[in-house]
């Protein structure tokens, strides 16, 4: 468990770090779980959101949000398959946030 509470910690710095390069800002509250609203398709009850960061589209008056879960990413950890199940995880989530307040 403090492996995992480490590599957060490690993730939220370098991706804050990095995302304040391009002008992104964080919002929102930080390592939640946010209810499904497809539980049935899903197969879930909550989704995660480790972090959301937003940036204004330079050349149309658009926000664009990218919801993060950062801990999927530790070197140990990205291999094809868990790679691929972080993508569908985060399909899922993100077809909940349409819908979701």
């Amino acid at each position: 468990m403090a492996e995992t509470t480490n590599i957060a910690k490690m993730a939220e710095k370098l991706s804050k770090e990095l995302f304040a390069e391009f002008l992104w800002q964080k919002m929102g509250p930080t390592n939640i779980n946010w209810p499904c609203e497809d539980q049935s398709s899903h197969k879930a009850i909550t989704h995660p959101s480790d972090v959301v960061f937003y940036y204004e589209e330079p050349y149309t008056q658009a926000r664009t949000y990218v919801n993060c879960d950062l801990k999927s990413y530790a070197k140990g950890s990205i291999t094809a398959s868990s790679i691929r199940s972080a993508i569908e995880s985060l399909a899922r989530a993100l077809s909940c946030a349409e819908k979701s307040e």
